[in-house]
């Protein structure tokens, strides 16, 4: 994932959507400390609004944890993370009108996904790259159907169930 960061344009936002207790968001922004980087997530476990029938994982799944737990686990982050609680992507309202360069994605619902896709690629820099964590994982069968459907073209990572694409 910091590889591919790495390749990111130099303006415009860091995202991830899909934060849990915040290990990948923490690694992004002690990587890059001088991003900013926005955290998405419900901090109440994956949301039934975004459940379908095809998911492995259920409602509720990964609600051990919370926002001030994750605030807490960033604490040496400099304030260069701000978390957005609520469901994705209602609780982007605040941000609909800035840019990004790298987004991760780690929503494991295709609906999720597919809300994320269809947000965040019209806010996509040229040369701005979303990651999706899960892809090709049994459990997770609506990333890889999100990133087809959408018809866009796409690559693994090299990193087991992790594909990215980049905007032309």
């Amino acid at each position: 994932m910091v590889a591919l960061a790495k390749k990111a344009p130099d303006s415009g936002y860091f995202a991830e959507v899909g934060v849990y207790k915040g290990g990948s968001l923490k690694h992004l922004a002690l990587s890059f400390p001088e991003r900013f980087i926005l955290g998405f997530d419900s901090f109440e476990g994956l949301p039934s609004e975004q459940w379908s029938e095809m998911e492995v994982h259920t409602p509720g799944e990964f609600s051990d944890t919370s926002m001030e737990a994750v605030i807490s686990f960033l604490n040496e982050c400099n304030n260069s993370v701000r978390l957005l609680k609520g469901i994705f992507p209602g609780s982007a309202e605040s941000v609909k009108d800035c840019k990004f360069s790298f987004i991760h994605i780690d929503t494991d619902f295709y609906l999720s996904v597919k809300a994320c896709i269809e947000w965040f690629w019209p806010r996509l820099l040229t040369g701005g790259i979303m990651v999706f964590d899960d892809y090709g994982w049994p459990n997770c069968p609506g990333v890889q159907k999100a990133l087809v459907e959408f018809g866009k073209p796409f690559k693994t990572t090299g990193a087991k169930y992790q594909a990215f694409m980049m905007k032309n």
